[in-house]
């Protein structure tokens, strides 16, 4: 658990922590840590041969080598133009694969292009405002947008939810054609679907605001959250260096004991504060004790985050580890890898809440041994 919460921290932060610092390198970064590489800039270009998995932020990013394992892109306009080993995983405005992905593919994009030359040996998941895929893909073809296009071989089922489905004459779809649409499918002359037609109940319209809405609502609730931590945090780490330091280096060496207080401490203090409200005579003091919970809580997760962030940057970048910018960066890439863990299946969520009680703990501790904090 802690070992997965590690390596997407050092995804985030590898790229920066182990690049040249020189602020006249305007090229970005091309780096390797172990088999895998990680590059980011305006325009970058993944050449040559990657043993391992490749990771590239930027305006522009272009694939043309060979990636033995999984590709994950972001950026303005992508382009895979060369085999993935593993699964292709790609966020931009534009996204164009034209190339070989052994295993799943996802793409998500305002346009989102598979090539004829494109060969996806898994499935294929394809999201965003215009969407064509003109490529093979031996299991199914998952697409949601608004103008589809559909030309290439699936080797599956295929599901689509748009506002206009276009089958092209070049279209074999092996199994069924599941679709969402106010309108029907416009289905070429050559085009051969083996399982036939099947509409999805519900209507587009509907269906699409609906979820939207519960979508964007969820989004900008985490985006302020993540936000607001991340500011108060950088702030924090500014104003006292020295006291996130020590809680640090607390979490690291003492984190069963931080986490059995951070337990306690989420338990006990609500239960006391109900008793103190319940007396009537205690209500300003366990008003003031669920306010200062409150706080309690929110540093929590940023001590936690500030503690896994030195971590990360002591054991990959020790000598960048005192510095103050590095540390804010490596906070950054914390809260990111935190907000990432969330999201796994099963042991992420508790994994993630794990670690939010050991920094709660952790600042606990502090607060309780004065002493210490003032000698750090």
């Amino acid at each position: 658990m802690l070992r997965g919460l590690l390596l997407l921290t050092l995804l985030v932060v590898a790229p920066f922590a182990a690049a040249d610092p020189d602020p006249a390198d305007d090229d970005g970064i091309d780096h390797s840590v172990g088999s895998d590489r990680f590059a980011a800039g305006r325009a970058v270009s993944l050449g040559g041969n990657v043993a391992g998995d490749a990771f590239a932020v930027g305006g522009r990013v272009t694939v043309d080598g060979v990636v033995a394992g999984d590709a994950f892109l972001a950026g303005g306009h992508l382009e895979g133009r060369g085999p993935v080993g593993k699964g292709l995983y790609a966020a931009g405005a534009s996204v164009v694969a034209s190339d070989s992905v052994t295993h799943n593919a996802r793409l998500v994009g305002g346009s989102v292009e598979v090539t004829p030359r494109a060969h996806v040996g898994g499935g294929l998941s394809m999201a965003g405002r215009t969407l064509s895929f003109a490529g093979t893909t031996d299991g199914y073809l998952q697409m949601a947008g608004r103008d589809v296009t559909v030309n290439g071989s699936v080797g599956g089922d295929a599901e689509i939810s748009a506002t206009r489905i276009e089958i092209g004459p070049g279209a074999h779809i092996a199994g069924k054609l599941r679709y969402r649409s106010d309108r029907e499918p416009v289905v070429a002359a050559g085009a051969a679907i083996g399982g036939g037609l099947e509409r999805l109940p519900g209507s587009l319209h509907a269906w699409t605001w609906r979820n939207g809405a519960h979508q964007a609502l969820r989004g900008v609730s985490r985006g302020i959250w993540f936000s607001g931590s991340f500011v108060l945090g950088a702030l924090l780490l500014l104003l006292v260096p020295g006291f996130f330091a020590a809680t640090s280096r607390q979490a690291a060496a003492e984190w069963p004991l931080c986490l059995g207080v951070g337990i306690a401490v989420l338990i006990a203090v609500p239960v006391a504060a109900a008793l103190l409200i319940i007396t009537l005579i205690g209500i300003p003091l366990g008003l003031l004790a669920i306010a200062l919970y409150a706080v309690v809580l929110l540093l929590g997760h940023i001590v936690a985050a500030v503690a896994v962030g030195d971590y990360a940057l002591g054991r990959w970048a020790p000598a960048r580890a005192g510095a103050l910018g590095w540390r804010v960066l490596g906070f950054l890439g914390a809260l990111v890898a935190i907000a990432l863990l969330r999201h796994v299946p099963l042991v992420g969520g508790l994994a993630a809440l794990l670690v939010f009680l050991a920094g709660v703990g952790a600042l606990s501790l502090r607060a309780l041994r004065p002493q210490a904090a003032g000698a750090a």
